[in-house]
């Protein structure tokens, strides 16, 4: 494995946690449609993730981004959002193409978003400013952000085969983005305000729905850790198993209000590994392609959480006999490097 820290780990990570930060205000402020939301952010990964691979500038949409808080403070419609949240869908895609041969790099990246995720809502809710406010500091640091990588961050041309567009006949592809949708809900609901609404329903104060972006955060830190220096099936087995257990609670009317907020906080660290760490594996599946059309299929989920803990449980055995079939290969590539010969049998 490569250094945990690099100046170019590093100042990925930076703009990263920026980035992330401006561009969860953003739909908390605006309180879009939450399908609206999932189909904006599958068009960016699939279109825009398309140039980006083909040696877009992530900088760019980082300034579109800012222009778009600026027209949304003038004029705060779905349709200008849904610009917002498409150019804020290329920067993991984005990151992921500089550091995806570097698993320390990834994971601290993968830290930086979730903490700006963090920061952001932890912000939006504890401070009682106007929609506006937050617009215009959305795109302040979103202009830092283009800054940083105007200065610090070189543009490096991609060698990614121009026929990228076939990885939609790969059936790999399309399982992994099925599985991948039960997460693509979570993160989705978390944006969007579905957690919002959900504790508001319950009498709490709205700093009760960071309990969702807490579990993440610590379920990543613990659990990605684990994931990489420990057994990864039995993580992914454990993380779904809380998931789902999480769901079937939040399902039920008559939970008190301390065991929804631990609840929420449990489907988030659940869902933070096959969120965040599991797609990255596979070198063979672009991220935003899976991403994409996680959030795509995720937008026509109910939000019903005794259906979304049914679901997780399908996508759960998907994706803990994929990470079990990745470690495999992963042994096996480590015995042909040390000139072990065994016969493998699937």
């Amino acid at each position: 494995s490569t250094p945990f820290c690099t100046p170019l780990s590093l100042t990925l990570s930076l703009v990263l946690f920026l980035n992330t930060t401006a561009s969860t205000v953003v739909p908390l402020a605006i309180a879009p449609s939450p399908r609206v939301s999932s189909l904006a952010t599958c068009v960016g990964k699939l279109v825009l993730g398309t140039y980006i691979a083909k040696g877009a500038k992530w900088m760019h949409y980082t300034l579109l981004q800012s222009f778009v808080c600026v027209v949304l403070v003038l004029w705060p419609h779905d349709i200008i959002y849904a610009v917002h949240e498409a150019c804020a869908a290329v920067a993991w895609p984005a990151v992921w193409w500089r550091l995806r041969d570097q698993s320390s790099g990834l994971w601290m990246a993968c830290m930086s978003m979730r903490l700006g995720s963090t920061v952001g809502s932890l912000l939006f809710y504890s401070c009682n400013w106007p929609v506006t406010s937050w617009l215009w500091g959305a795109a302040y640091v979103l202009l830092w952000s283009a800054a940083l990588l105007y200065r610090f961050v070189p543009h490096q041309s991609t060698n990614y085969s121009k026929n990228i567009l076939r990885q939609f006949t790969s059936p790999t592809l399309w399982i992994l983005a099925c599985a991948h949708a039960g997460s693509c809900w979570i993160r989705a609901a978390e944006r969007s305000g579905i957690v919002l609404r959900y504790i508001q329903g319950l009498g709490l104060s709205d700093i009760y729905a960071q309990a969702l972006g807490t579990g993440t955060a610590c379920g990543l830190l613990v659990g990605g850790r684990w994931f990489w220096t420990g057994r990864p099936v039995r993580v992914v087995q454990y993380m779904y198993a809380l998931a789902v257990l999480s769901c079937f609670l939040l399902s039920w009317t008559k939970t008190p209000w301390y065991f929804s907020v631990l609840a929420l906080g449990g489907l988030g660290a659940g869902t933070a590994v096959p969120f965040y760490t599991i797609p990255s594996l596979s070198k063979s599946v672009y991220v935003a392609y899976l991403d994409g059309l996680g959030f795509g299929l995720a937008s026509y989920v109910q939000a019903d959480w005794y259906l979304v803990g049914l679901a997780l449980i399908v996508c759960g055995v998907i994706m803990v006999e994929y990470v079990d079939h990745w470690e495999r290969s992963q042994k096996l590539k480590d015995e042909e490097r040390h000139g072990v010969l065994e016969t493998s049998v699937l």
